[in-house]
């Protein structure tokens, strides 16, 4: 069975995260998947406005959306996080 491979970077905000994360992409040939683009709207909407999002606000919508996210990955197989729709 080929193993899957998902890297997840993670930290605080604004410590560079994303710029991080899409040279790896770029160079390892990887697709992105940004980790804000997995919250809800309305949680989008409040990061967008410098709203910091809590525990009640932040994780339950994201979590499971990350958890969807990385177990699409290991059904296919893949060396890279699929691109949401």
């Amino acid at each position: 069975m080929a193993s899957t491979r998902i890297l997840i970077v993670m930290g605080v905000s604004g410590s560079g995260k994303s710029t991080v994360a899409a040279l790896l992409a770029g160079r390892l040939g990887w697709a992105l998947v940004e980790g804000d683009d997995l919250h809800p709207a309305a949680n989008i909407e409040k990061m967008a406005h410098g709203i910091p999002l809590d525990d009640a606000t932040g994780y339950p919508g994201w979590l499971p959306s990350a958890s969807a996210s990385t177990n699409g990955v290991k059904r296919a197989r893949a060396g890279s996080l699929p691109v949401p729709p």
